[in-house]
């Protein structure tokens, strides 16, 4: 909250552990205190567009436990603590763009629009995402496989080809939409 006010933020809120504590994930893990920032989307509701997790503790059971409390385990002090920030690209374009949600953005706008119509429009989302993701993927070396990355990939790839047996979709919109996503991102990535 200091640290906030200092720099001219006015709009400070605080909240319990279950709204700004992040972790641990899985059964175990880092976890923290988290500061998240919030901007106005055009439809004039509150996007969250960064967050910043202070990991300080480990806590050895999962979030469910954590929150419960009463399993008598304990958040036990990092020797070494962090920092983990991400901050989301599409929903800081959203703000940016004066747009009320990402697929309306720049970023994937030029995805959907080569997308057949009759399409129900929460599968084209999917299906524009999960293009741009495997193109990503790719790019980084990745390949279909049953373990980590290579098991993301594949299930991607599943749910986009799902998606294209039920619309039947011309394989060529594989092609496109793909290529429109290195077009847009190669020379950045």
């Amino acid at each position: 909250r200091a640290i906030w006010k200092s720099l001219g933020v006015d709009d400070v809120r605080e909240q319990g552990l279950e709204d700004v504590f992040w972790g641990p994930t899985g059964n175990s893990g880092p976890c923290g205190p988290t500061t998240e920032i919030y901007c106005e989307n055009s439809a004039g509701g509150k996007a969250e567009v960064w967050n910043i997790v202070f990991n300080e503790f480990f806590f050895p059971g999962s979030r469910v436990e954590l929150l419960a409390g009463g399993s008598g385990k304990k958040l036990e002090r990092l020797k070494i603590p962090g920092v983990d920030t991400g901050m989301g690209l599409e929903r800081l374009a959203m703000i940016v763009q004066n747009k009320n949600n990402i697929f309306d953005t720049d970023l994937f706008a030029p995805l959907l629009v080569l997308l057949p119509s009759g399409v129900k429009e929460r599968h084209q989302r999917i299906t524009a995402d999960h293009l741009r993701a495997i193109s990503f993927l790719l790019a980084d070396g990745v390949r279909p496989s049953n373990k980590e990355a290579g098991y993301i990939l594949r299930r991607l790839l599943r749910r986009v080809l799902v998606y294209g047996k039920i619309y039947n979709f011309d394989d060529a919109i594989f092609t496109e939409i793909i290529g429109k996503t290195v077009e847009d991102y190669g020379i950045f990535y």
